[in-house]
């Protein structure tokens, strides 16, 4: 996150799979949100969830 705002990235998005419950927990502590809206599917029966940061400028 540091050196992403070094370099001026403003928006953080990270993909994870669903069972990874204590990694989701570690994003939440490090202010990501969920964005359901940007969940991904690489393949048929595939689901990636979507957290999202938005850093300061």
């Amino acid at each position: 996150m540091d050196r992403a705002s070094e370099r001026q990235v403003r928006h953080l998005l990270l993909l994870t799979l669903p069972d990874m419950h204590v990694a989701h927990h570690l994003y939440a502590e490090a202010g990501f949100s969920r964005l359901p809206d940007r969940d991904w599917s690489p393949g048929p029966g595939e689901i990636l969830l979507a957290y999202g940061l938005v850093l300061a400028p």
